[in-house]
C-alpha cells in the first residue's frame, strides 16, 4: 500500500506558490543569516561535558550514588546545578557503568542507531516500492544517524534520545502503539527535552479520534512527570541556594542559532553555510510532501524544535539538535519527489483537460 503524495493532486496555482516559497526560503534564509559563525570554541565545551560525564560514570562503577557524583563534579568544573534541571537524568548514567564504562556504549549506540535507521527505512517502504529509492533511503539513513556515533556521542545524552525517538516513531502503526509509547517514555528518561514529544504523539492520536492511543501517551506523560520531579526531588537534596546558577537559556538567536544547530549535528558540517540551509528547508519539504501517520508526526517533531531553537538555546546547547537533525536530514530522501510532484504543472493540466 503506498502512502498519498500530498501535492501531487494540488492546483498548479498552488503547487507553483509552494514551489515560490521553497525558493525564497533557500534564497532568503542564506542571505539574510549571512556566514554561520564558527563554533570552534564549542569543540572545547563538549569535550569539557564528555569529561563530565565519563568522570561520573567512573564514580557510580565504583559505588558512589549518580546524584553525589554529579553534583561534586559539575561543581568541581564550574557547571552550574541550579535549577536542578542542570543536572542530566541518572539513565544513561546507570546503563554506561552497568556495560563496564563509556567504550562498551558505543557498540550499544551503534546498534540503536543501525536498528533506527532500519525501522525508517522500513517505514517508508510505502512512499516508493523502486529499488532505487530504498537504495536512497538506506544511504539517507546512514548519513542521517551516522552522525549520531562515537566516542563523544556515546555520553550525550540527545543522541541516545533522538533515536528512541526515531525508532518510537518508526514502530507505530494504527494497530500497534504500545512499543512506540514505551519507547517515548524511555527516551524522555534519557533526556526530558524529549517529553515534548509525548504531547504531539497524544495530539495526533486524539486528532485522529484514537482514544486508546491517546490515553497511552498521556498516561506515559504523566508517568514521566512523576519521575522526573523524584530526579529534580533528589537533586536539590545535593544543593543549596548558594550554588552556581544557570544563566537560562532564553537567547533569541534566531534562524542563525537553527542553521547552527544543523550545521553542527548533521554532514552539513563538512561543506558551505549554504548545505545547512538546503538540509533545513529540503528536509522540511520532504516530510511535508507525504500525507501519512508518520510523516505527520516526523515532520510536526522537527517544526517544533525548529520553532523552538529560534527563541531557545545557548550556543553550549547546540547538541539538543540531535533531537531532531537525524529525521530532519532523512526528510531529503523524499524532497526529490516533492519538488517533483511541485513540477509537474503541465502534466496536471494535461490530465484535467481530457
Amino acid at each position: 500500500m503506498t502512502v498519498s503524495r500530498r501535492f501531487a493532486g494540488w492546483p498548479p496555482y498552488a503547487r507553483l506558490a509552494v514551489l515560490g516559497i521553497v525558493v525564497l526560503a533557500i534564497v532568503g534564509a542564506a542571505l539574510a543569516v549571512g556566514p554561520l559563525q564558527d563554533y570552534a570554541t564549542q569543540s572545547s565545551r563538549h569535550d569539557a561535558d564528555k569529561d563530565l560525564y565519563r568522570a561520573v560514570i567512573d564514580h557510580v562503577r565504583h559505588g558512589e550514588g549518580f546524584y553525589s557524583a554529579s553534583v561534586a563534579e559539575q561543581l568541581e568544573r564550574d557547571y552550574p546545578v541550579r535549577p536542578a534541571m542542570t543536572v542530566r537524568e541518572p539513565t544513561l548514567t546507570w546503563l554506561l557503568a552497568g556495560l563496564g564504562g563509556w567504550r562498551h556504549g558505543i557498540a550499544v549506540l551503534a546498534a540503536l542507531a543501525v536498528v533506527a535507521g532500519l525501522a525508517m527505512i522500513k517505514g517508508l517502504e510505502s512512499v516508493d516500492t523502486r529499488r532505487a529509492f530504498f537504495l536512497l533511503s538506506g544511504l539517507g539513513a546512514l548519513v542521517a544517524f551516522g552522525p549520531y556515533v562515537g566516542p563523544i556521542q556515546v555520553t550525550q545524552h540527545e543522541c541516545w534520545a533522538g533515536l528512541l525517538v526515531v525508532l518510537s516513531l518508526a514502530v507505530r502503526t494504527s494497530e500497534r502503539f504500545a512499543a512506540a509509547v514505551v519507547l517515548g517514555l524511555v527516551a524522555c528518561l534519557f533526556r526530558e527535552l524529549a517529553a515534548p514529544y509525548l504531547v504531539i504523539m497524544a495530539v495526533a492520536a486524539m486528532g485522529e479520534r484514537r482514544r486508546r492511543e491517546a490515553t497511552a501517551w498521556i498516561a506515559a506523560g504523566g508517568l514521566f512527570a512523576v519521575t522526573y520531579a523524584v530526579h529534580l526531588w533528589a537533586v536539590a537534596r545535593q544543593t543549596s541556594a548558594s550554588d552556581p546558577e544557570s544563566p537560562g537559556w532564553f537567547a533569541h538567536d534566531g534562524l542563525t542559532h537553527v542553521l547552527e544547530t544543523v550545521r553542527l549535528t548533521t554532514f552539513a558540517g563538512a561543506g558551505p553555510d549554504l548545505l545547512s540551509v538546503l538540509v533545513l528547508v529540503l528536509g522540511l519539504l520532504g516530510w511535508a510532501s507525504i500525507a501519512s501517520p508518520l510523516a505527520n508526526r516526523v515532520l510536526a517533531w522537527i517544526a517544533f524544535w525548529v520553532v523552538l531553537t529560534l527563541f531557545v538555546g545557548r550556543p553550549e546547547n547546540i547538541v539538543w539538535g540531535f533531537l531532531w537533525a537525524g529525521p530532519l536530514v532523512l526528510g531529503m530522501v523524499l524532497a526529490p519527489g516533492a519538488l517533483r510532484d511541485l513540477a509537474a504543472i503541465t502534466r496536471w493540466n494535461r490530465s484535467t483537460t481530457r
